[in-house]
């Protein structure tokens, strides 16, 4: 049983997003 829904999911990798981009140099792979 999953305890991270969805939402919860596209929230944490929102929240990622906004501080890779500070950091060029790394490549997002989703």
């Amino acid at each position: 049983e999953e305890t991270t829904s969805k939402s919860e999911r596209i929230e944490f990798i929102d929240n990622v997003l906004e501080e890779y981009e500070i950091l060029d140099n790394y490549d997002i792979i989703p």
